[in-house]
């Protein structure tokens, strides 16, 4: 699909609406390419014996601001202090399309931590409306959108923290900047 998508817009007799629609069939195919490319991943893990990674939070962070993420304003506090047992790739896997969705419907969020027990919460705050009472039930329903996008973000970050041993979960329908708090568990605590 990307090889055909070039090649067409190489060419010189379209119009901007073909390239508009050109643009919207690469966008698409890429991000069906890395929903594969996670699903694949998450089973091969599953599949295979886990080897027990260590990841720094400021690691994370780090690597969480380069991320190619929907523009907004990205505030990572995550400390230095706090490590979590699954490989730094599977845990940006998790909190990307959690992060692109509070940028989605907000223009700012906020990333910070906390240790509970033997797990680590990321917790993701966005600053949009919160999470109606009736979107409680389907939010991590595979196919289902409160705001018309595909509906497999929360899934799908849900599916690979679960393969680490962590877990999505909706932290705060209201929190104290007006939207909602989502937490990517994984199992860790203090470095």
């Amino acid at each position: 699909i990307h090889g055909a998508v070039d090649l067409l817009a190489m060419r010189t007799d379209l119009d901007e609406q073909a390239r508009e629609d050109l643009a919207l069939i690469k966008n698409a195919s890429t991000a069906m390419s890395n929903t594969i490319t996670v699903l694949l991943d998450v089973a091969r893990r599953e599949s295979s014996a886990v080897r027990l990674d260590h990841t720094s939070l400021a690691d994370l962070g780090a690597a969480l601001q380069d991320l190619p993420l929907v523009p907004g304003e990205l505030r990572v506090d995550l400390g230095e202090t706090l490590t979590i047992d699954v490989p730094r790739a599977l845990a940006i896997r998790a909190l990307a399309p959690v992060v692109n969705n509070a940028l989605r419907v907000a223009d700012r969020a906020h990333v910070t931590a906390r240790r509970r027990g033997r797990s680590v919460d990321i917790l993701i705050a966005d600053a949009g409306p919160g999470i109606p009472d009736a979107w409680v039930d389907s939010l991590f329903s595979p196919g289902w959108s409160g705001s018309g996008g595909s509906g497999l973000g929360l899934p799908l970050a849900r599916r690979v923290a679960r393969s680490g041993g962590g877990d999505v979960t909706l932290a705060e329908r209201h929190n104290e900047y007006g939207g909602a708090t989502f937490a990517v568990t994984f199992p860790g605590g203090d470095s």
